[in-house]
């Protein structure tokens, strides 16, 4: 039975990498740096080799860089940022950090995707951030000062009525 057994054991054991992120909505402003996040797991039993996450970088936004830990190299690639690992053990996460730019205003979809021909279950293996991109608000014209009001027309009225004041004092001496 033991020898039977040892037949069924491979079968069960896969390999299942997972694409996730904390905040796959963003927002930024023009000439703004900004990051997005991913994690890529291994949920599986046995190791995947050379697995692969490429992030497609539509126009208005720029790589400024990219890493990942568990030995992932990223790099940035003709229309995004590529990173891969040697090898991903059953059970082992990696967590990736691009560090982009906006360069335009406007609302951007970035697709993630991951690959692995170990991969056994492909349904969790990408998703889409939502980026925007909007202008600052400018902030509000200062406040009218004595300065910018013509100060010196309400001292001079100020003074008119100073004497208009004294005129009428003389006047009932």
């Amino acid at each position: 039975e033991v020898a039977s057994a040892s037949c069924i054991l491979p079968a069960l054991l896969a390999a299942d990498l997972a694409l996730a992120t904390n905040a796959v909505t963003l927002s930024a402003t023009p000439g703004q740096a900004f990051e997005l996040r991913a994690t890529v797991s291994n949920r599986g039993d046995v190791a995947v080799d050379s697995p692969q996450l490429f992030i497609t970088l539509p126009n208005g936004l720029t790589a400024i860089s990219a890493t990942a830990t568990a030995g992932g190299l990223c790099a940035t690639e003709a229309g995004g940022i590529g990173c891969t690992w040697t090898t991903l053990g059953g059970g082992v996460s990696s967590t990736v950090s691009v560090n982009l730019r906006a360069d335009a205003s406007g609302a951007f979809a970035v697709p993630a995707a991951l690959a692995a021909t170990e991969d056994t279950s492909n349904g969790n293996d990408d998703l889409t951030y939502q980026v925007t991109v909007t202008a600052p608000t400018p902030p509000p014209p200062p406040a009218p000062s004595a300065s910018n009001r013509g100060g010196a027309g309400v001292l001079a009225g100020s003074q008119l009525l100073l004497l208009l004041a004294a005129a009428v004092v003389r006047l009932r001496r």
